[in-house]
């Protein structure tokens, strides 16, 4: 239980951290911008070059790597875009739509097992 209560308190701290950043003006910088949205579009691509390496065939990894590369694209959608412009409202659609499909291939896994326990066993994913 201990380390649970550890990991919630890294995750908020992680969000007060990002809070504090988003709201100073030094986020509006551009190299800041860049650099956050370079960083998750590389590591978006290189979990979709991690599926692609290991060949993991369920079909829940396939609608995870779908929506890897959809999240990958956002990022480079959002370096492109400038604040409120169509290419931004366009990325957060890019977005949404690859968590979108995620859920998609989580909620059909459940219904084709009928327990999350089996549908993200890792007998079953690899």
């Amino acid at each position: 239980m201990a380390l649970g209560g550890l990991g919630l308190g890294v995750f908020i701290a992680i969000d007060v951290a990002v809070a504090l950043l988003a709201f100073s003006p030094f986020a509006s910088a551009p190299p800041v911008r860049l650099s956050f949205e370079g960083g998750a579009m590389c590591l978006s691509a290189l979990c979709a070059v991690a599926m692609l390496v290991r060949w993991i065939g369920a079909p829940l990894m396939r609608f995870y790597f779908i929506a890897t590369l959809f999240f990958s694209q956002s990022s480079l959608a959002f370096i492109l875009s400038k604040a409120w412009n169509h290419q931004w409202w366009l990325a957060h659609v890019i977005f949404a739509s690859g968590f979108f499909l995620l859920s998609y291939g989580v909620i059909r896994a459940f219904l084709t097992t009928g327990a999350f326990s089996t549908a993200y066993s890792e007998e079953r994913i690899t």
